[in-house]
């Protein structure tokens, strides 16, 4: 998420090309990120319809009861 923030990517591809990793693996992990409620991908309005992973915050308190 930091490379999100950081680097303001425009596209998956973008951002596993940034963090130099595997697109799936990026995908797969925003996807996760997004059912946490993490990230929003959304969509651009170009005519591949890249997604965009912007991050709104820029930090996050976790509190894990034990």
């Amino acid at each position: 998420m930091e490379a999100v923030k950081a680097n303001h990517p425009r596209s998956v591809y973008e951002l596993a090309r940034d963090v130099r990793r595997d697109v799936k693996k990026v995908s797969t992990e925003l996807a996760i990120l997004q059912e946490l409620g993490l990230v929003e991908l959304k969509k651009t309005e170009t005519p591949r319809g890249y997604v965009r992973p912007p991050v709104a915050y820029d930090s996050i308190i976790l509190d894990i009861a034990v």
